[in-house]
């Protein structure tokens, strides 16, 4: 309306009477150059103009009240025409004379193109319609009443995003492609999505659950709004139900199951289940590498199927694990409890034979331990309280089945004969204790290289005599050394 009014005053006020005419440098520049109606021209004096305003190329047009009507023209440094503005038709160009952009003033329609004369966008607003194109001329956008496509520079589909009909609105079903056609991520209704490698394997399965978050601007302005209505929302945040994750080559990487707590947060609860390299690598994540060392059979590739990590949550709370390697022989049972092995503990060797059962509390041994060789011979016979020994036999034994050393405890304290070997069978240690004292014998201690060390004499528990000597036989004159040695305890 206000357009057409200028229509009708400015030849009602210069009918009749000279024009008044400013040169576009007597004028204030607004900082558009593309006029519009809520935009003024001024003169020096900040007085509305009121007549044509020109420069070196033309008349650009006429101004009443400041205000530009809607045939108005400007003009490039060399004269060519850059923008034409006739009732509600915009037009504007490039410096190559190529028309750059054709918009009606009232409808909003727009057509854009490049330099190149090639079409760059078409917009319908009437019709909820535009599309876009790529420099080369290949289709790169169409958003429509049902549907937004995106495609890449060469033509192929890049994504597919369905809209809805009353709202116009993306409806949260989306799909996204590679430039080699294959699928790579698919999203329905922000509740179930899909994930797919390059050669078109399945990546991941992952379901999420609505529910509502409160949003608030200021105290008492406050609402709610589901996730599902809201592209913004952290979806990883509503995990529910079954996940799974694949390799490349198809094989299951991790299977697993959330429900939700209390606060509506995503919680892990029944069995979890981690494949070939992700569940060694899960399971050095929950142990605690500060304790004894755990030895795992390493996977022979990314995708070993016979390496897998359970771990069993109850809601949220991680109660055990299994971890199972070459041939999908279990090697390790029990559980972790931040990061300290808690509760029933049990390993096993590679053919299957049981290496060791126990139990622990917050990372300390308690109560019964027993632990087998791989021949099978037991090693380990004892009771520990805090992670100390309390009773029991501590046997080690070689490969080819020597016994290396011989330990007992009665009471906290060591007990009955002990014995130590090198390596090569020579002798090392050798006592007798009777709940920690030593009785009325001789203690004995040897170098690597078979030559005595000392010789310590007892009666009771006081050291009576000790002889010493160097690696070489030499006798020591100064035992101090060797008076409160003791080589294992």
């Amino acid at each position: 309306m206000k357009s057409f009014m200028l229509l009708l005053i400015v030849p009602l006020l210069f009918f009749g009477q000279e024009v008044n005419r400013y040169h576009i440098n007597e004028t204030v520049i607004p900082t558009n150059a593309i006029p519009r109606d809520n935009r003024f021209y001024l003169k020096i004096d900040m007085s509305l103009v009121n007549g044509e305003i020109f420069n070196n190329c033309g008349t650009m047009g006429v101004c009443v009240n400041g205000l530009p009507n809607r045939d108005w023209k400007e003009w490039y440094e060399d004269c060519k025409i850059r923008t034409l503005v006739k009732g509600d038709t915009l037009k504007l160009y490039y410096s190559n004379a190529q028309i750059k952009e054709l918009r009606n003033l009232k409808t909003h329609y727009f057509k854009l193109w490049y330099s190149n004369g090639n079409i760059q966008s078409i917009y319908k607003p009437h019709q909820s319609f535009k599309k876009e194109w790529y420099k080369n001329g290949n289709l790169k956008m169409v958003d429509s009443v049902n549907v937004v496509k995106t495609f890449f520079s060469d033509g192929a589909t890049s994504s597919i995003k369905k809209k809805n009909k009353s709202t116009g609105e993306i409806d949260f079903s989306e799909s996204y492609y590679r430039n080699t056609g294959n699928l790579k991520t698919r999203v329905e209704n922000y509740l179930y999505s899909k994930e797919w490698y390059e050669n078109g394997q399945l990546k991941s399965e992952k379901n999420y659950k609505d529910r509502h978050r409160l949003h608030c601007y200021e105290p008492g302005e406050c609402y709610e709004e589901l996730c599902s209505e809201n592209p913004y929302c952290d979806m990883e945040d509503v995990l529910f139900g079954v996940q799974k994750e694949f390799y490349k080559n198809g094989q299951l990487k991790f299977e697993g199951n959330y429900i939700l707590g209390k606060k509506n947060e995503s919680l892990k609860h029944g069995q979890f289940i981690y494949f070939g390299s992700l569940a060694y690598e899960k399971f050095q994540e929950i142990s605690n590498e500060g304790e004894e060392r755990v030895v795992l059979s390493i996977p022979e590739n990314e995708t070993c199927p016979t390496h897998k990590l359970e771990i069993k949550y109850n809601n949220g709370v991680q109660e055990s694990f299994v971890f199972s390697g070459k041939n999908n022989q279990r090697e390790i049972e029990g559980n972790y409890v931040e990061s300290k092995k808690h509760g029933s503990w049990r390993e096993w060797y590679e053919n299957g034979q049981l290496k060791l059962e126990g139990n622990y509390i917050k990372g300390k041994k308690n109560g019964p331990w027993k632990v087998w060789h791989k021949n099978g011979e037991q090693v380990v016979d004892a009771s520990y309280k805090n992670g100390k020994i309390i009773t029991g036999k501590l046997l080690s034994i070689g490969d080819d089945g020597t016994v290396y050393s011989k330990k007992e405890y009665k009471n906290g304290k060591k007990h009955g004969y002990w014995y130590e070997l090198y390596t090569e069978g020579v002798n090392k240690f050798e006592a007798n204790y009777e709940q920690g004292l030593e009785l009325n014998k001789i203690e004995r201690a040897w170098y690597y290289n078979g030559q005595l060390k000392y010789v310590r004499s007892y009666k009771k528990e006081k050291l009576i005599n000790i002889n010493c000597w160097n690696k070489n036989a030499v006798k020591l004159m100064n035992c101090n050394d060797f008076v409160r040695v003791s080589n294992r305890d």
